[in-house]
């Protein structure tokens, strides 16, 4: 048996050495749990940094994209203003061309509305957009009376004109950039109504470009040519003239019914 202070020196130094292991425990705990929280806190940083991060871009994109989309309104209301004037001037001028083409369809009784029409319609709205554009405005007759001109009956007025004013022998050709250079490429932005109306003016104006070569062609002969083959001549150019004052009716047509569809839009 052991004596008791040997007993107790031995418990003594027994129960340091459980608080030191006790000790080294929890510091390695500790350093752990600081590396862990360090792991966890470089996650947490990152994940939520990598968020707003994407946030950012995502709200910058969208914002890049408002801009682009209010520069490609723009651009193409732009546009759209552009090709209302060219069609308004067009208008202006193929209206010209039917009244000039009275004297070639004074006999053609279904289209002597049509071109009376016209005469009432460039008369008054013609006149008023042609000053606006810096053309010399439509001169009154001698007495005046300009006034009173539309009023007349259809048969009365193209008879009229027919008979006052010289048959066109050399048709106008129309040019439309504006519409050639949307179709050609600048189609986003422009609805399918859009686009078939304006083809078809671009159609009817190619269409009459045709009849006015065919004009002018005939017109060399008549003054070519002699004897049978100058009647011939002189039968074609009529015949050609009085096309191209129906196509021109036509194209007349298209435009007004693309400047319909441009407005609506």
């Amino acid at each position: 048996m052991q004596p008791v202070e040997t007993t107790c020196a031995s418990a003594i130094y027994s129960l340091c050495g459980i608080v030191e292991s006790c000790l080294l425990t929890k510091e390695a705990v500790a350093a752990v749990v600081a590396a862990g929280l360090g792991i966890f806190g470089a996650w947490l940083g990152a994940r939520v940094g990598g968020r707003d991060a994407r946030r950012a871009a995502i709200e910058a994109i969208e914002a890049q994209r408002a801009i682009d989309e209010g520069r490609a309104d723009e651009q193409r209301r732009g546009e759209q203003m552009a090709l209302v004037t060219e069609l308004q001037q067009a208008e202006l001028v193929v209206s010209s061309n039917v009244c000039k083409s009275a004297a070639h369809l004074a006999g053609e009784l279904q289209i002597i509305p049509q071109v009376a029409q016209e005469f009432r319609w460039y008369l008054t709205v013609g006149r008023e957009r042609g000053i606006a554009m810096g053309l010399p405005p439509v001169e009154p007759p001698r007495g005046g009376g300009l006034d009173k001109i539309p009023a007349l009956p259809d048969e009365t007025l193209v008879g009229l004109y027919a008979a006052v004013a010289r048959a066109e022998v050399v048709g106008s050709k129309i040019i439309t950039p504006i519409v050639d250079a949307v179709l050609a490429g600048r189609t986003p932005g422009f609805s399918a109504d859009q686009l078939r109306v304006l083809s078809s003016v671009r159609w009817q104006a190619f269409l009459l470009e045709q009849e006015a070569e065919w004009m002018k062609t005939f017109y060399g002969m008549t003054v070519t040519t002699q004897g049978d083959n100058h009647d011939i001549a002189v039968v074609n150019l009529d015949n050609r003239a009085k096309a191209y004052a129906r196509r021109s009716i036509t194209l007349l047509r298209t435009i007004r019914n693309a400047l319909a569809v441009l407005n609506d839009g």
